[in-house]
């Protein structure tokens, strides 16, 4: 498998190729969000989007992605300086989409990857002589995965503030059937909070962007305070819980995203990965909470 050298935050380290069976395992504390991982080995054509030496140079890339699932990355793409701000700006944004597609078609979810170009707005320092003249016009041209967010699960032990909790698909109630089964649905969830005393945590509610942005507001405010009365009829202490509805505002897939899917099923799969429930970490404390 090609080797890649990782440049994280532009020093370069001497770390081992992108291969699964290279990964550290265990912890991920050493991920977090905002981070950036710069990816060498990975270029193009001058002035387009075609991948050089090919396809094959980003295989080592969806394998590190998917030996990370509790990771979500942002594919940033950079130009140098040459050429227009909106020539540069729209060459980037279909680099970005080239790696997307492909490491979609490599087995990477959707929910695990989005796409920006960022064209020049975010050049290096550019390398100069020693009589301070300027020599490398491409060290503003990169490829980088930025971590948007990190996620764990119920069954993890270590969280840090930031970080999101995957929870089971709820079910929520417009009739008193539906009540029960959001109860059931919550059971676990109840059971987490309980055996971690230590977290403050918010429920968060989102929508698709189908339907108004106030109605999807509205609507998510409203899933999250049921969720946030009925833990709290269970015996949860309430100072160790917040929520919040967040609408349309936190989209994981972009709605750029799903209009450019033209097969139904799969947008209708982008839209669902939006509708979601989830608990974010806001503090760790010790763990004599009540």
């Amino acid at each position: 498998m090609r080797k890649l050298i990782v440049l994280l935050f532009g020093i370069c380290a001497a770390c081992p190729a992108l291969e699964a069976k290279a990964i550290p395992t265990g912890s991920d504390t050493g991920f977090f969000t905002g981070k950036k991982i710069r990816l060498e080995k990975i270029d193009f054509v001058i002035g387009k989007e075609t991948l050089i030496p090919g396809m094959d140079s980003l295989r080592p890339v969806a394998e590190f992605i998917k030996s990370k699932p509790g990771l979500v990355f942002e594919i940033g793409c950079h130009t140098d300086v040459r050429g227009s701000d909106t020539f540069n700006l729209r060459l980037s944004e279909r680099r970005a989409k080239t790696i997307y597609d492909t490491l979609i078609g490599m087995g990477v979810g959707y929910s695990r990857l989005t796409w920006k170009g960022y064209g020049e707005t975010e050049l290096l320092p550019v390398k100069k002589n020693s009589k301070g003249v300027p020599y490398e016009q491409t060290s503003g041209r990169r490829v980088e995965l930025k971590i948007l967010r990190v996620e764990k699960s119920m069954s993890d032990s270590v969280f840090l503030p930031g970080e999101f909790i995957r929870i089971p698909v709820i079910v929520y109630s417009f009739d008193d059937r539906r009540e029960v089964r959001l109860r059931d649905s919550l059971a676990p969830v109840e059971k987490f909070i309980k055996a971690h005393p230590e977290l403050v945590l918010e429920i968060g509610c989102h929508t698709d962007v189908r339907g108004s942005d106030k109605y999807n507001e509205k609507l998510s405010a409203a899933r999250a305070k049921q969720i946030y009365d009925i833990l709290l009829a269970s015996g949860i202490y309430a100072p160790r819980l917040l929520y919040k509805g967040y609408g349309e505002y936190q989209l994981l897939v972009s709605d750029r995203m799903t209009i450019s899917e033209k097969d139904k099923m799969k947008q209708e799969a982008l839209h669902q990965l939006n509708r979601r429930t989830e608990l974010k970490v806001l503090a760790v404390n010790d763990r004599k909470g009540r």
